[in-house]
């Protein structure tokens, strides 16, 4: 396969693969590779890959994901379902990441991520409020999904002024209607443990929101 030199895309999901092989190293213009649902615990070798935008490793068994911040083209990186129990330092080198989804990891802090160009973000498991002061810096999020044990909804979430989509499922009996002061809100989804939440609208101007 390294012989393809002009691959841009691979997708090698649901192949019960255990380690990337070291034969892809070839591949030097590849922009996309998808190695969801396999049994990985290792990413080293996507490294390898100088001109990689986007790169889906979720549902595998990774807890290490720091060699992916060698890769200063990603924009996606999804890496839901694995056991990362934190966001490498690594990541901060990432200047053009765009979308980083986390959902299902065992991640208990959010980093300062503020010098990121994200404006998607998935994230969850053991985020609870304490662990989320850093969320407000990352301005041009546009979409938002909190998988987590928070108890409250932030009002940090005020900060995010140009959020069109918030997808939350949480802990809590009541949702605050400082979220429809969000400007730019439009697509809203808010659970309890995955049973959707009613809200009461009465005295909220909700002209802006089209899906809830």
């Amino acid at each position: 396969m390294s012989n393809l030199k002009k691959l841009r895309t691979l997708d090698l999901s649901r192949n019960e693969i255990e380690v990337i092989p070291g034969s892809l190293r070839g591949l030097i213009k590849l922009k996309e590779l998808y190695l969801s649902y396999n049994f990985l615990v290792d990413c080293k070798e996507i490294s390898n890959f100088p001109k990689l935008k986007i790169v889906d490793i979720s549902s595998n068994y990774l807890s290490d994901i720091s060699p992916i911040g060698t890769n200063s083209s990603l924009e996606e990186i999804m890496a839901n379902n694995n056991k990362i129990g934190e966001i490498p330092a690594s990541f901060q080198n990432l200047s053009n990441l765009e979308q980083l989804e986390l959902v299902g990891n065992p991640i208990k802090d959010l980093p300062d991520l503020s010098n990121l160009p994200i404006n998607s973000l998935d994230i969850g498991f053991d985020i609870t409020n304490d662990n989320l002061e850093h969320l407000q810096s990352l301005t041009k999020l546009r979409d938002l999904v909190l998988e987590t044990e928070m108890t409250v909804v932030p009002d940090t979430l005020l900060k995010l002024t140009e959020l069109e989509r918030l997808i939350i499922n949480v802990k809590i009996e009541n949702i605050p209607l400082f979220i429809f002061d969000l400007p730019k809100i439009r697509v809203l989804s808010l659970y309890k443990e995955r049973e959707m939440l009613l809200f009461n609208f009465q005295g909220s101007d909700i002209d802006h929101i089209t899906y809830i």
